[in-house]
């Protein structure tokens, strides 16, 4: 459930956690008080709010877990300005990424060394995109939802050496997975869901010693 905070949120300056809360103007302008938050999730952000949003988020520096949620599928976030602390260990953010700015985005996840769960949706992400994401090498849970839209994913040697986990939901124009020996050597559980156009197993699959569960479903009907 989704709620719309009262106004005089910037006096519970040792809040922790803020959670399912409906963006609105005068909250994301209150919230940047709200320093001490360790876990803050909003909901309904429309884009022309992200800049508000950014400069809250900047603000508090002691973050681990946090989610952003679009008002729509389609609703744009430009996210360029927003500068996440180290401190982040879980990130969701469901909305599409302006295609322009999204390496400059990922790549300024660099310093997030904390960071093991990133989960994306509606993204737009692309396979030039896609490989900025190598940056979190730290990653042990990563969620594409509707967020890629590229055909072609590419996970080259020593691309994510700590993840477990990797859920790709609903790449409708995804017909080639190539994995490099080397790339996730800790992958136990790989996903591949809703890929209509995947119509042969991933390229270099035997390379993941480590997998213990391959999910496949609603991919290409002779796929083999």
């Amino acid at each position: 459930m989704v709620v719309k905070v009262p106004s005089g949120m910037q006096h519970l300056a040792r809040l922790r956690s803020l959670k399912f809360v409906k963006a609105s103007s005068e909250f994301l302008r209150e919230v940047a008080a709200l320093t001490e938050l360790r876990s803050f999730s909003v909901s309904n952000v429309r884009s022309e709010q992200t800049s508000d949003l950014s400069n809250a988020i900047s603000r508090m520096s002691h973050l681990i877990h946090l989610e952003i949620v679009a008002a729509t599928e389609n609703e744009v976030l430009r996210l360029e300005g927003l500068h996440l602390p180290p401190t982040l260990s879980w990130l969701g953010i469901a909305g599409q990424l302006e295609k322009t700015s999204t390496p400059q985005l990922f790549s300024s996840w660099s310093h997030l060394n904390n960071l093991t769960r990133l989960d994306l949706a509606f993204s737009n992400i692309d396979e030039d995109n896609f490989s900025y994401l190598c940056v979190l090498s730290g990653l042990h849970f990563l969620s594409l939802a509707k967020a890629f839209g590229g055909k072609r994913l590419d996970f080259h040697a020593g691309s994510f050496p700590e993840l477990t986990n990797l859920y790709i939901l609903g790449a409708t124009q995804l017909s080639q997975v190539k994995i490099e020996e080397g790339a996730m050597q800790n992958l136990t559980h790989l996903w591949l869901r809703y890929c209509p156009e995947l119509k042969f197993r991933p390229c270099g699959i035997e390379h993941l010693r480590a997998l213990e569960e391959l999910f496949l479903t609603d991919t290409y009907q002779r796929f083999r």
